[in-house]
């Protein structure tokens, strides 16, 4: 038995079978399946993330840019949500700007 593990939503397909996999308790995306949206911080995501949410489980969104790190905390929350960045190597005035403008989340 694990004590936490994470299910893996592999394209978009795999998305029918989120009815049946509620008792993972942590969920993500697959950033780089065929015909899937782009990354984790894509508008096509939220609403999926909002039910997961809702139904008592965590989201991992992988991928996230950094401008959409916070249209995402607006659509979703910062409750039960974890957001990887992925894409560019961003330099520390960036990570100061994100840091700056995460403040209210704290």
């Amino acid at each position: 038995m694990l004590d936490y593990s994470l299910y893996h939503l592999d394209g978009t397909t795999a998305c029918s079978m989120s009815s049946r996999c509620w008792r993972f308790p942590r969920w993500t995306p697959s950033v780089d399946a065929p015909g899937r949206p782009p990354g984790g911080g894509s508008p096509e995501w939220y609403d999926l993330y909002r039910r997961i949410l809702r139904g008592g489980k965590g989201v991992q969104a992988v991928g996230v840019e950094l401008d959409e790190v916070i249209p995402l905390l607006d659509a979703v929350g910062p409750a039960g949500c974890a957001f990887l960045l992925g894409g560019a190597t961003y330099g520390e005035a960036e990570a100061e700007r994100l840091l700056k403008t995460l403040e209210p989340c704290r």
